[in-house]
C-alpha cells in the first residue's frame, strides 16, 4: 500500500518530501520540516514541547499550573533532556533520512570516523535503499519503507564499525 501511494501521488504531481508527507509543489508543511531538520523551535502554552540547543523540554499539562509557575516567576517546565553526543547523532540519522537526508558534513562533525567512507560503503551495500547526493546521503523510496533499519546499521558502523563491518570499496 505504501508503495502504491508513493506511485499515485508522485505522480499525481506531489512531492513525496519525507517518509510519510506528500504536499504539492510549495505546500511542504514548514512546521514539521523544523522537527526533521533539528531546527529550533519554542513551546508556549501547557503540554507545549520546544527543543533550544541540545535541549528538548515539556511544558506542564495543567493550565492552573502553568499559569502558577510563570506567576511565581519559574518556567513551567514538566521535563527537560539534554541530549548528548551519541543522541544528537542519532536524532540526526533518523530525522534526516526520513526527510531531505543527511548532511555528510554535519555527520563528520559529530563523529571521529570517516563519513565519507562509510557513507560510500554503506550505499554501495545497501543500493536499492540509498544514495549520495551530492553531500547528502538520501534514501530512496525503497529505502523510506526500511528507513528504520537502515538508521540502525548507519548509526552502529559509524559510532562502532567493528561491530557491523560494511565492505570496503575500491575507488
Amino acid at each position: 500500500m505504501y508503495r502504491r501511494t508513493m506511485e499515485k501521488l508522485t505522480a499525481a504531481g506531489y512531492d513525496h518530501y519525507e517518509v510519510s508527507n506528500f504536499a504539492q509543489p510549495g505546500y511542504r508543511c514548514l512546521h514539521n520540516l523544523r522537527y526533521w531538520e533539528r531546527k529550533e523551535y519554542l513551546a508556549f502554552g501547557p503540554s507545549a514541547h520546544g527543543f533550544l540547543g541540545s535541549h528538548r523540554y515539556a511544558n506542564v499539562r495543567s493550565l492552573r499550573q502553568y499559569c502558577q509557575q510563570l506567576a511565581a516567576g519559574t518556567l513551567p517546565f514538566a521535563t527537560v533532556e539534554y541530549l548528548g553526543p551519541l543522541e544528537e547523532l542519532e536524532e540526526l540519522l533518523y530525522l534526516g533520512l526520513r526527510a531531505q537526508g543527511v548532511v555528510l558534513r554535519e555527520l563528520q562533525a559529530r563523529t571521529s570516523v570517516d563519513v565519507t567512507t562509510v557513507a560510500t560503503a554503506f550505499c554501495h551495500h545497501y543500493a536499492e535503499y540509498c544514495t549520495i547526493d551530492g553531500d547528502r546521503l538520501r534514501l530512496t523510496d525503497a529505502g523510506y519503507a526500511v528507513a528504520d533499519s537502515l538508521v540502525v546499521e548507519l548509526l552502529t558502523a559509524l559510532t562502532d564499525p567493528a561491530a557491523a563491518p560494511l565492505p570496503t570499496v575500491s575507488s
